[in-house]
Order: structure tokens, then C-alpha cells, then sequence
């Protein structure tokens, strides 16, 4: 992270514990109270403004944590010095001072102090209020501090989702929402253009009849880089261009794809293979809220659809890309299938089926390192695409965080054109950014 981005995410996070409201939330919010000796770990747990820094954290990059802990411990220590010396100055030395002029001359004091009521008043609620207002501030760093070593260990959870892997209860900002570190970005055209292939594409896109997959084949045909663009489909439907040429395959049915490629190799050699297929839900099966909800038929849905289908497609598609230039086989995946960005739970037959197709992905990007130098094997996030795999899930998603799919296929053809053999084996988003396994 950079320094810019670290004192972003700081003042964010900062900016959820105002010393001003410490008083309202001495009323309302026993975790207010710890230190006063009662172990209230609970109260933290389920204290929102704790929850929301856990949000936070758990939108930016990995390594923002640790930094943010420093960060927090530093911010105790110094307001702590803080109202100490604060409190020595406004509190313990006026105090001394009225003391011992009390004893030494009190008829003096009583007579300024009788004299001069006004003034008197204003510098006692000066002097007074303003080490409450350093302490208020040096128990908002306390708490903050105490959110992040409790986020640190796992008690405190980020607030809900409202449509899938998305921060909308607490906005980061955007240059650090929601990718976690990427080692590389993608350099990307502002248009989807395929500049980087030969002027004669040949390109097999499965899964055209979906709203990715449609958005996908009108960009291709539009493309003078593409000269052929075969549409794969359960139900394929009839050519609208003289480009398309329409194919019909089973997903879970090897043989259908065994003949898909038997059809399309007659014709030559492949640049680009795109996989735009996959199921979050359907009438038998709907993502898991909990455990309780894990079944094998969910599981053995998932996985089918979202890791063999790619894998089988991979295994008679991967030996039809051209030697002799360069090519690229991308597989729609989706960023809940990261482990390591995995904060919430949940979903768990489709990220468990997410993560599989990444090591397909990974395995088939090795082999085909030493059988085709000049081809890249990847998966593709699109971000989440106004269609109907995400429709259950929109509510409450803010409307800069829902794409069209128009958008969605621009962005992955511009992904797409950047990419080299050095990118092989690894998930980029809709952005460029390299989404960890």
C-alpha cells in the first residue's frame, strides 16, 4: 500500500470513533464502559461501529491490517501523552496554584475571585472541559484500537451483505474497495478492443446465450480483429451475423464438447476461447446462508457447472490454440472463489466450486506453459452483471456497484487484450487486478 492509500483507509476507519459522540455513547453503548474493569468482549463484538470498522477492513488489501494495528497502537500512545499533559497542565498545576495562594493569601483570592466572577467562571469550564475533551479523544483511540485487535482475531465480523461480495454498509474508497493485494495489474485499452491478436481471429465463446455471454459475441462481431466467432449454447440460436456460426453443446456432457471441438479444429486453429458459463442458483439449488444448509446434490450441481464444465471444455479446447501466436483461454470465475479474500462465510457449494475451476485454471496454465509458449490460461471475475444469475441478490447493492453486461464484457476483452503468457494461471478482475487464490 502506498502512503496515500494507508492515510485514506486510516482517516476512514478514524473517522467511524468522533470524540464528540463518546458522551451520547456512554448512554447507549456499554462496550463504552470496559475499562472500568466488567469484561464486556461481548459488547465489542456486537458494537456496530466495531463491525463496520471490521467492514472496512476486510474490503482492503491484506496487507492494510497489520498497518492499520500499528497504526492504532501509536494513536493510543499519543493520546495518551496527550491528555496527560493536557490534564497536568489544565487541572494539576491551576490546582496547586489556587492551593497554595489559598493558604498564603486567601483573602487576596477570595476578593479576585469575588471581583472578577465572570472571568473566573469562564477559565474554571475552560480549564475544566478541555482534558475531558482529550480524554474523550484518547478513548476513541482506545476503542478503535480494540476493534482492530478483535477483528485481528476473528470475533468481530463485517455487517451483512446486501447483494453478494460487495462493502456497501461502509464505503472504502474506491482505488482500495474491493481487491485484496494485487502482485500485478493489467494495462488496459479504454476500449474493449482485441488490438494484441492477429487481424483474423477465430474465437469460440461458450456460453453466448447468456447475458455475459451475448454481450461478449455482439462486442466480437463487431471487432474487425474477429473474423469467425462460434457461439456455443444448450439452445443456440440462429446466426444474426455472418461472423457467428452457432454450435450446440451439453456443459456437463464431454461428448458434446468432444464434438464441438471436432467441429470447429476443421476450420483451423483458435486465438481466443472464452468460457462464460456458470450457476449460482437455479430450482435446485439457492447459495447457503449457513452450514445447515450444505447438501450433496447442491454441491454435486455447483461443481459440475461451475468447475468440470470449464475443466472439460479446457481439456479438448486447450490443444486447438494457434503455436504461432499469440492466443489467450479465459474462464468466467467470480472473486468469492478466494480463499484468502473470504471474510464472510456463506455461499459455500459456489465458492468451494469458484476455487476448484482457479485450480483448474492454475493446472491447465502450467501444462499448456510447456506445450504452447505463446498461450495464456486465465479466469475472469466480471464483477456482479445486471443478469439473471444475480437478480435474487441486488437488493440494497448501490447502482455504481451493479454493471450491465455491455459494461462487464467491455472491461473482460480489455482484460483480456492485455494479458500475456506471464499472466497464465492466475483470476484478474473486470478491472486488471490480480485476485488472489
Amino acid at each position: 500500500m502506498t502512503p496515500e492509500e494507508i492515510n485514506t483507509l486510516w482517516r476512514s476507519l478514524s473517522r467511524l470513533y468522533p470524540a464528540w459522540s463518546l458522551p451520547i455513547d456512554m448512554f447507549v453503548s456499554p462496550s463504552t464502559w470496559r475499562l472500568l474493569g466488567a469484561d464486556l468482549s461481548a459488547s465489542i463484538v456486537k458494537d456496530r461501529r466495531a463491525r463496520r470498522v471490521a467492514t472496512a477492513l476486510a474490503a482492503a488489501p491484506a496487507e492494510a491490517l497489520p498497518v492499520m494495528a500499528d497504526m492504532a497502537r501509536i494513536n493510543v500512545w499519543r493520546t495518551g501523552d496527550i491528555f496527560r499533559t493536557v490534564a497536568v497542565g489544565y487541572i494539576t498545576l491551576p490546582i496547586t496554584l489556587a492551593a497554595l495562594l489559598s493558604e498564603a493569601a486567601p483573602d487576596m483570592l477570595r476578593t479576585a475571585v469575588m471581583s472578577n466572577i465572570g472571568q473566573t467562571a469562564y477559565w474554571v469550564i475552560v480549564l475544566a472541559a478541555t482534558p475531558i475533551v482529550y480524554f474523550c479523544g484518547m478513548w476513541r483511540a482506545k476503542q478503535l484500537q480494540w476493534a482492530i485487535e478483535y477483528y485481528k482475531t476473528g470475533a468481530i465480523q463485517p455487517l451483512p451483505e446486501k447483494a453478494s461480495e460487495t462493502r456497501d454498509e461502509y464505503k472504502i474508497p474506491r482505488h482500495l474497495n474491493p481487491t485484496p493485494a494485487a502482485p500485478r495489474t493489467i494495462r488496459m485499452e479504454k476500449t474493449g478492443r482485441l488490438k494484441a491478436f492477429s487481424s483474423h481471429m477465430r474465437v469460440a465463446l461458450f456460453g453466448a446465450s447468456g447475458g455475459i455471454g451475448r454481450a461478449l459475441l455482439d462486442l466480437l462481431v463487431a471487432d474487425p480483429h474477429v473474423s469467425e466467432a462460434y457461439a456455443g449454447a444448450r439452445r443456440p440460436a440462429a446466426a444474426a451475423h455472418s461472423k457467428v456460426i452457432p454450435f450446440r453443446f451439453e456443459l456437463t456432457d464431454e461428448a458434446s464438447v468432444a464434438d464441438a471441438a471436432l467441429q470447429i479444429s476443421a476450420d483451423g486453429a483458435l486465438d481466443l476461447v472464452i468460457v462464460a458459463t456458470g450457476v449460482l442458483h437455479d430450482a435446485a439449488l439457492q447459495p447457503e446462508k449457513t452450514w445447515r444448509d450444505i447438501s450433496p446434490d447442491a454441491f454435486a450441481r455447483a461443481f459440475a457447472v461451475n468447475a468440470t464444465g470449464p475443466a472439460l471444455i479446457a481439456k479438448h479446447f486447450l490443444p486447438l490454440l494457434a503455436r504461432d501466436r499469440h492466443t489467450v483461454f479465459a474462464a468466467l470465475s467470480a472473486r468469492v472463489g478466494s480463499i484468502e479474500d473470504n471474510r464472510l462465510g456463506g455461499w459455500v457449494s459456489y465458492r468451494a466450486s469458484k476455487a476448484a475451476l482457479h485450480q483448474v485454471i492454475r493446472s491447465c496454465a502450467i501444462e499448456l506453459a510447456r506445450k504452447n509458449k505463446t498461450a495464456t490460461c486465465v479466469s475472469l471475475h466480471p464483477g456482479t452483471v445486471d443478469t439473471a444469475l444475480s437478480a435474487p441478490f441486488q437488493r440494497g447493492l448501490a447502482p455504481e456497484r451493479l454493471f450491465t453486461a455491455a459494461f462487464s464484457a467491455d472491461r473482460l476483452l480489455s482484460v483480456i487484450d492485455g494479458l500475456s503468457p506471464a499472466e497464465s494461471g492466475y483470476a484478474f478482475d473486470w478491472n486488471g487486478a490480480r485476485i488472489p487464490f
